[in-house]
């Protein structure tokens, strides 16, 4: 099934024997090439234009299951930002996939849905996992947004919570 195809061939010769899914994997690179992708919908195959695709046609997997699929498969997660910000790691990670992929912020939830080949998501959860490691926190300190308390109050606390002292304010002289 497909609405549009790449307007060029693909002539393949190999010395070797593939199976069908390495086979596909491989079509799927030359496709993804070109802004197409084959995405395998109802026991169907779909060659759809990645510009344009409907997400919902796009398998989703979860992250673990990343590593099982061949590089070229074009599929959508959910990455976990943890206590980072998905607005600033959505803009951060774009050029990280490739120019059929797409991050979308989930400033709700505080996640990221990524559609990409396997191979780029894989390499951003990988990252994002490293960021997100106890290592990274401990290097950054975090910012928080005051809302509903007044700057001068926050003030207060914090002086209070790390112990550090008022200084007595002296009295201006002329000099």
């Amino acid at each position: 099934d497909w609405l549009q195809l790449p307007g060029d061939r693909v002539n393949m010769r190999s010395p070797g024997r593939y199976t069908v899914e390495e086979t596909r994997d491989l079509f799927n690179r030359y496709l993804l090439a070109r802004g197409f992708t084959l995405l395998e919908i109802d026991g169907g195959l779909t060659v759809a234009k990645t510009d344009k695709i409907n997400p919902a046609i796009v398998p989703r997997v979860e992250v673990a299951a990343l590593a099982a699929l061949q590089p070229h498969a074009f599929v959508r997660t959910s990455l976990d930002v943890g206590w980072l910000s998905a607005e600033k790691l959505s803009a951060e990670l774009a050029p990280m996939i490739s120019s059929n992929g797409k991050l979308t912020a989930l400033t709700t939830t505080n996640r990221i849905e990524a559609m990409d080949a396997a191979i780029n998501l894989r390499q951003v959860a990988q990252w994002l996992e490293q960021e997100r490691s106890m290592k990274s926190l401990e290097a950054l300190a975090p910012e928080f947004k005051l809302r509903y308390l007044p700057a001068e109050e926050a003030k207060l606390m914090l002086e209070q919570f790390l112990g550090v002292e008022k200084k007595q304010q002296s009295a201006m002289t002329p000099q």
